[in-house]
């Protein structure tokens, strides 16, 4: 129904519950028919294009509008809702609810759907014009006062303001004033008032000459004042008693009477005077002074709600209310409760609301009643009201919703007293709450910025963290809090669909699992909406490339890689021989309910994909329809979980998915086509999978969903329109109808068709050929039955020309009678027979193929040649006898064994396409790999004779004495042709390839596809992989393996591309990276191949690329697989799969040393050790750690698995200690990874052999950067520029440049600052000290001492100090081994720390490795130091060593002349003891021995010395050369050749040639200070001859100087 608006009314009211669109630009109205429940927008178009509207679909606002039932005033519901931030929408839904006023809505009328509120009046979004004319009515104005004098106009306001106080109390006015407060909510309450009464749209006020001071801006013209009140207080000297500071108690004089004192009294005084608002005024723009609307991000909500948390005196928290009040503040708990559930917006409004109340209301309830004095029910609700809108007003919350209609009834009969208290205490209040919230949210907001700074800085690594938590609803009810094992016990897993994405954020290199969790509990962020993080949440981490999941279990986390993964679930294996072909995934797709919320459905339902294809479409359908049934209660959805099992392009595979019955997405193959198209086209999901997978995985995505769309879907309808042709032909004949010759052949044509063309579309073939008509089948029949006619009538001929009946000539072959005998030909050609055969060409039967030869001697060469069997053949022969007697399942179970199993059945299953008719033999082990030994036709396939046939030819090939020897018979041909096939991937360009081991394939990957055929393992640069082709393992399995490649020219393998290939193999191109011609491996296989790559490489190492870090040699530790089987048996329901955990162990353990590897390339080699130990310390504590942890979950079962009657609770209590212990230690393991990524990342270390040299080659860089420095800075000063400056390369000059043009440049004179000079200078002085320092240290002596329990040796070579205990020191030792600072070296066997002097002081704090000698470690130390440098230091000259020989005797003695002079004595430590008589000699001891010395000692004259020492300008310089101080020309060229030069030596040689330092006289003395005072006199008269030498050489001293 078309109705126009603009010319045409209708009544709303009458309208029961229609569907509407509504165009405002035409004003035209499409009422549809009654709503059924069926989409809207789908049913919106279809009315549009019915109505033939002139205005387009898109500009139409849509819903549907009714009266009547829970709506009498009616309801206008907006479909799609309308949200303010789509403006165009919302202006257009404006119109929308005019034009509905227009025609029958009113103020009572709910609008749905529209805004921030789900539901409102039409009133609240459209106030009546009733309401809108008498507001309009009541216009304030400014006061016009007749006073003249300040007491006069002071109380004509007060009089104005006391009559408007009761007009105030009116539910319009009293909402204006409130409004205003929140504008000026920090002034009085009396002005507040005088600004509502003259100007209620006030927003700013401030005095005239303010305007023009602090705003710049003038007071428009005519403008009327606004009168308010402003203190002028006046102050006055009062006598007042005086009082006691400490007592506060009146002092009293001699006289008895109180002490008086003058005091200042400030005397309260109000003056009247006219402030002007903003509006009035013009001039500059001022700032924007409103708050901004609390109505953006949730982030804003978030804090503000905070910050009412911080303002609030009580706790808040939320609880469900059943009284369906919002919330209530609780007097005797004094706390705040809040209803769940509400909206945000509604969160904050209650919370202010009852805020009011704790703050206002709250009493004593222990006091006495008569003390409570707590004001009436209605006049706390005014005030709370009152609170919470002016709050929400100044914040710019909506209160459209606030009604004061019964302000009026509260305030009659109170007095203007009352009221004003009232209003006083609101004023109060809710000026004291905006204050605390203003402070609150604003450090809130200060927090969140600098926390999003810390974030952006953190982003900048491109890591980040994920929380995911399960979605609500009853399907995740199973999953939440549940630990993983007993996830998994119960057959589920995490599974990505079941969780929601609630916070990402970056991640950085100190972040761990368990500092997220911590964060999230106990710190959670402001903008995390999601629940404290708990078990059954998931965090992923995205490291660079890495991405892992980790599952938040009991105890720590627990890895989960499946959810980041796309589910897919293996194909069932057959439970039965046989299949019906209705529900045989090999024939046609089968789908399986999984679980389902429909009573139609049932778990674990299986039916043909045809058939669930309708079924899914009937109760989608049936469900949309019994939702909108009034009174209907139930689940809007059934949710329904299915997996298809079907056969695509000849592999297995299957497809699971869940539809939700209701949602309108039709049939099972529309659903799955809308799904994938959603995604294939949704940006929002593009967006996510570029952002969390990358580039890679978007396009993995793509061509996903692009295969499914465009090769599963129709490969679905095909089989369905098949199974609807079956079906057509089949339900005639199972009714019994009766049908002709004709209609039979048809409809069994019919089935023969369906089945062809499944096992072609099974195969990939989608182009199936079409089945005629019946009429068109009926034609062709009778064209066939002609054709048969024709060919008999033909056959008939021919036999009579051969001379024979029809039925000779059949059973003949149709060919004529043999030839003649030899014997006829000889008779005819006279030649006898040997003869005939040399010269007559002959024909013969080879392998199934006519041969024809040049004469029986060729054919009979051919046949031998043909019927020879290998040597293998042969062996396999007689291996087979040893067999013959056994029955039949010991012959299976000899099979059985070559494929690492015990025991096997056989079995047949049909077979269908051309093979029809037929039955594959097969062998299926307890493994449940199937090994196909034969096809017969279907009755012969099950009798015992061909089943023993198959079995005896099974045998022949695969028993384990011919396996092992068809390996070794093939590996040695095959090792021959590895160097020809190399010689050509050389030519071409290629990789070589190691030839590592033949295998057979097993079966061990629990597949069954090639299974029994033989395969070789190949080492392509490297990487080991597996090499697969047809005839490769038929030449194995014959024994015919060439040692030359059999194919003669090169091409590469089928369907490879040029580009991919990288070796070659029986003279053919391969990849190493592509799937074709391959297969898994094992891990027993690849642990084989592992070995004989490693023995091969040993036999003839590769050369090492000599600038490549060495690639550590992994080692791998034992995994216990045993107890790992024992753990999954105990805590999960599912088979353990060998192998898992070893393979798993290996997987951790090479991405370790992908990482150490990593770490190699990047630090100096002679770190590369030490990693290459901590990987392997790491591979050995993890082998051990996962063997624990295997133990411990095998000691308790699961409660799922063993049940919970009689369950050991301490024994798992004691497990769940053990787990936690454990997952400590493997948080410790972690750390070795951490510990190698900082291996060698420091700088230079003194452990670093050439330490020394790294430092002089840093020590000649610091020096050149300086040198340079000094010299641009010169080029700088003589020439004002930087152009033509060759000491620096252009780009740095032009870089220096630009930095002396920026402002943080402040001296322009120089392009190199002080301050760089300086700090370069400085690192020049500490490296100097480093190298002086290390050098000291290679000569500086250590010791070593024994203690009891072992030993402590300083171990140089290693730069460590090792302690060597005799048994493994307690833990009490140990800890205090590691307080001061040593650490356990496992390779070396020792505890151990630098060696260096601070060793030494810590040994001294460690009591029980104190020596046994009773001296401190430091004693040892310096002992062992004074030993090294007495050793270095030259022999000290003894008296014992030059005794003449003769004595002298005094009164106290005899004593040994000695030829030493005194001062040696000295030197040696002797002194004077008493002299001889003859006052010839000095008798000198030491305390213990006494020796005679002379007193007077001939010395030859030394004539160089005495030169020395009037020369040389110190004593220092007494060497035997005479002027041997430097000059200063000496030190400049020393200076100029990068040699270190003394600043000392350089001032007294500049000083020496300036004159400056006197020469001492002949007696060796210097010269008195007049006597310098002259000669500095004498040398400033003169004037120095070379003037501009000196003063190079004091630019030199200068420079050097600074330097």
């Amino acid at each position: 129904m078309l109705v126009d608006t603009k010319q045409d009314a209708f009544d709303m009211q009458r309208i029961k519950n229609r569907r509407f669109m509504f165009s405002p630009q035409t004003g035209e109205l499409i009422l549809g028919k009654q709503y059924r429940g069926r989409q809207l927008y789908q049913s919106h178009a279809e009315e549009h294009a019915d109505s033939k509207a002139a205005a387009p679909f898109d500009s139409f606002i849509r819903g549907w509008i009714g009266t009547g039932g829970e709506y009498p005033q009616g309801v206008i519901h907006f479909a799609p809702a309308i949200d303010s931030r789509n403006t165009e929408l919302f202006d257009r839904a404006f119109d929308a609810l005019e034009m509905f006023r227009a025609n029958g809505a009113n103020g009572g009328t709910v609008i749905r759907g529209f805004g921030e509120q789900w539901e409102q009046s039409l009133q609240n979004i459209l106030p009546s014009e009733e309401r809108s004319e008498r507001m309009s009515d009541f216009e304030a104005r400014p006061f016009i006062l007749t006073a003249t004098d300040t007491e006069g106009k002071v109380k004509e306001i007060t009089e104005r303001l006391e009559a408007g106080v009761k007009d105030l109390f009116e539910s319009e006015r009293y909402q204006n004033y409130l409004k205003a407060m929140s504008k000026f909510h920090d002034y009085s309450l009396n002005n507040t008032l005088l600004i509502v009464m003259q100007k209620p749209d006030a927003s700013l006020v401030a005095g005239y000459t303010t305007w023009q001071r602090e705003f710049e801006r003038q007071v428009k013209k005519d403008e009327k004042g606004i009168k308010i009140f402003a203190p002028a207080h006046r102050k006055i000297q009062k006598e007042q008693p005086m009082t006691d500071p400490d007592t506060g108690q009146p002092v009293i004089g001699a006289d008895g009477k109180p002490v008086m004192e003058q005091r200042e009294v400030t005397i309260p005084r109000y003056k009247v005077v006219s402030v002007f608002d903003l509006s009035q005024t013009e001039g500059r723009e001022i700032p924007d002074i409103a708050v901004d609307a609390l109505t953006g991000g949730v982030e804003q909500y978030e804090d503000f709600f905070k910050a009412l948390e911080q303002a609030s005196p009580v706790p808040v928290a939320f609880e469900k209310i059943e009284s369906g009040a919002h919330g209530y503040y609780h007097l005797e708990d004094k706390r705040i409760a809040i209803d769940e559930g509400m909206s945000e917006l509604q969160t904050v409004k209650t919370l202010i609301h009852e805020i009011a109340h704790a703050k206002l209301h709250d009493i004593d309830l222990n006091a006495p009643r008569e003390e409570q004095n707590r004001a009436d029910r209605r006049t706390r609700e005014v005030e709370a009201e009152s609170v919470a809108f002016t709050v929400c007003q100044h914040f710019g919350l909506d209160t459209s919703d606030y009604s004061f209609g019964y302000i009026a009834g509260w305030s009659s009969g109170k007095d203007i007293k009352e009221l004003k208290a009232s209003l006083e205490t609101i004023r109060t209040t809710a000026n004291e709450l905006i204050t605390e919230i203003d402070g609150h949210f604003a450090e809130l907001q200060q927090q969140r910025e600098a926390a999003q700074a810390e974030q952006d800085a953190a982003r900048e690594t491109g890591n980040t963290f994920s929380i995911y938590q399960l979605k609500g609803g009853e399907e995740t009810r199973d999953y939440r809090f549940e630990p993983l094992d007993r996830l998994q016990a119960a057959g589920l897993s995490a599974d990505r669909a079941n969780y929601e994405l609630v916070y990402t954020a970056p991640l950085s290199s100190l972040d761990t699992l368990e500092d997220i969790y911590r964060r999230f509990n106990i710190e959670r962020p402001a903008d995390f909406t999601g629940h404290s993080l708990s078990v059954s949440d998931i965090v992923v981490l995205r490291q660079g490339d890495k991405e892992t999941a980790h599952y938040c279990d009991s105890f720590g986390f627990a890895e989960v890689p499946q959810f980041l993964q796309e589910q897919a679930a293996q194909p069932e294996k057959d439970t039965a021989e046989k299949i019906p072909p209705s529900l045989d995934p090999a024939v046609q797709p089968v789908v399986t309910i999984l679980w389902s919320e429909s009573d139609k459905l049932q778990d674990g339902e299986r039916m043909p994909l045809a058939r669930a294809d309708a079924l899914f479409k009937s109760l989608d359908e049936e469900k949309r329809s019994e939702r909108v049934r009034p009174g209907y209660d139930g689940s809007w959805y059934d949710k329904t979980k299915f997996r298809i099992d079907f056969t695509f392009q000849g592999q297995a595979d299957n497809y699971e998915g869940r539809q939700d019955f209701g949602d309108g997405d039709g049939s099972l193959i529309q659903h799955i086509k809308a799904y994938h198209e959603h995604y294939a086209q949704d940006e929002g999901w593009k967006n996510y999978m570029l952002h969390n997978e990358g580039a890679q995985a978007w396009e993995q995505d793509k061509a996903e969903r692009k295969m499914i769309l465009n090769e599963f879907i129709p490969y679905m309808e095909l089989h369905r329109n098949l199974y609807e042709m079956e079906q057509t032909a089949a339900l005639p004949m199972e009714m019994g109808e009766a049908l002709t010759q004709e209609q039979t052949a048809y409809f069994n044509a019919v089935f023969a068709h369906v089945d062809a063309c499944r096992g072609m579309l099974n195969q990939g073939h989608y182009d199936l050929p079409e089945l005629p008509g019946f009429e068109e089948y009926t034609r062709q029949a009778a064209e066939t039955e002609s054709y048969k006619a024709h060919v008999r009538e033909e056959i008939a001929q021919e036999a009579a020309a051969a001379g024979m009946t029809v039925d000779e000539y059949a059973a003949n072959g149709y060919e004529a009678a043999p030839a003649p005998e030899l014997s006829s030909i000889a008779d005819e050609t006279e030649m006898d027979i040997d003869e005939i055969l040399d010269e007559y060409p002959i024909s013969v039967e080879i392998n199934g193929e006519w041969r024809t030869f040049p004469n029986a001697d060729a054919a009979e060469e051919a046949l031998s040649k043909a019927n020879e069997l290998t040597a293998l053949e042969k062996q396999a022969v007689e291996i087979a006898k040893g067999y013959e007697g056994l029955p039949l399942l010991k012959k299976i179970e000899v099979i059985a064994q070559t494929f690492g199993c015990n025991s096997g059945t056989i079995g047949t299953s049909p077979c269908t396409g051309k093979w029809r008719g037929t039955s594959d033999i097969s062998i299926r082990f307890d493994n449940g790999a199937s090994l196909f030994i034969g096809n017969r036709r279907t009755p012969q396939a099950k009798t015992a004779k061909v089943q023993n046939e198959c079995v005896n030819s099974a045998l022949l090939q695969y028993n384990p004495e011919i396996v092992a020897a068809s390996k070794a018979a093939a590996m040695d041909a095959l090792m021959k042709r590895e160097a020809k096939d190399n010689a050509v991937a050389e030519q071409k360009g290629l990789k070589p390839y190691t030839l590592l081991n033949v295998e057979l394939h097993d079966g061990a990957d629990g597949k069954s596809g090639y299974l029994g055929w033989y395969y070789v393992t190949l080492a392509v640069d490297g990487k080991i992989c597996a090499h697969l082709e047809t005839g490769l393992n038929h030449d194995i399995a014959n024994g015919k393996v060439s040692e030359t490649p059999a194919r003669e020219d090169y091409f590469t393998a089928g369907t490879l591309k040029e580009a991919d290939v990288d070796y070659v193999f029986n003279n053919v191109g391969f990849s190493s990276t592509s799937d074709l011609y391959s297969l898994p491996i094992s891990d027993a296989v690849r642990e084989r191949a592992e070995k004989a790559l490693a023995k091969r490489e040993a036999a003839q190492p590769a050369a090492e690329a000599p600038d490549a870090p060495r690639q550590a040699a992994v080692r791998y530790y034992p995994i216990n697989e045993a107890a790992a089987r024992r753990a999954n048996d105990a805590n999960s329901y599912r088979d353990y799969v060998p192998g898992s955990a070893t393979a798993q162990y290996r997987s951790e353990v090479d991405r370790a040393a992908e990482l150490a590897q990593a770490q190699k390339e990047r630090v100096d080699p002679m770190y590369h050790d030490k990693i290459d130990g901590l990987l392997d310390t790491y591979a050995r504590k993890l082998a051990e750690n996962m063997n624990n942890r295997y133990a411990i979950e095998g000691r308790v079962p699961s409660v799922l698995v063993a049940g919970g009657s009689n369950f050991p609770t301490g024994k798992k209590e004691k497990q769940n200690a053990a787990r936690h212990r454990n997952m400590e230690d493997w948080q410790d393991i972690q750390g070795l990874l951490d510990k190698i990524r900082s291996t060698g990342m420091g700088g230079i270390s003194a452990d670093d052999p050439q330490a020394v040299a790294k430092l002089e080659a840093k020590l000649a860089g610091l020096e050149q950067s300086q040198e340079n420095m000094k010299a641009v800075n010169a080029y700088f000063r003589r020439h004002k520029t930087l152009d033509g400056c060759t000491v620096l390369p252009p780009e740095q000059i032009e870089k220096l440049k630009a930095d002396m043009a920026q402002s943080w440049h402040l001296d322009k004179s120089r392009p190199f600052q002080s301050f760089e000079l300086s700090n370069n200078n400085a690192e020049i002085h500490r490296t100097r000290e480093r190298i002086e320092a290390l050098k000291s240290r290679e000569q500086q002596g250590y010791a070593g001492w024994e203690f009891d329990g072992g030993r402590v040796e300083a171990n140089k070579e290693a730069n460590r100090l090792q302690i060597f205990f005799d048994e493994k020191p307690d833990a009490a030792v140990r800890d205090e081994l590691k307080a001061n600072g040593f650490r356990w070296a496992p390779s070396a066997g020792a505890w151990q720390r630098q060696l260096n002097s601070n060793a030494y002081r810590a040994a001294d704090r460690i009591s029980c490795i104190q020596p046994s000698t009773g001296e401190r470690p430091t004693e040892l130390q310096r002992g062992a130091q004074r030993t090294e440098q007495a050793q270095e230091q030259p022999k000290e000259l003894m008296p014992d060593d030059y005794v003449t020989g003769e004595k002298v005797i005094t009164p106290r003695g005899s004593f040994h002349l000695t030829a030493m002079s005194v001062e040696q004595m000295k030197e040696a430590g002797y002194g004077l003891h008493h002299t001889s008589e003859d006052g010839k000699y000095y008798i000198m001891g030491n305390g213990t021995d006494a020796f005679a010395v002379a007193v007077e000692q001939k010395e030859p004259e030394n004539y160089l010395k005495a030169a020395e020492m009037s020369t040389e300008q110190n004593f220092n310089m007494i060497d035997g050369r005479i002027n041997n101080t430097p000059s200063a020309d000496e030190l400049e060229e020393k200076a100029k050749r990068g040699e270190v030069i003394s600043l000392s030596a350089l001032a007294a040689a500049v000083k020496a040639e300036d004159g400056r330092t006197p020469r001492r006289g002949n007696d060796g003395k210097k010269p008195s200070i007049r006597a310098q005072l002259q000669a500095d006199k004498a040398q400033a008269a003169r004037q120095p001859k070379k003037e501009k030498e000196q003063e190079a050489k004091r630019s030199v001293r200068q420079a050097l100087e600074m330097e």
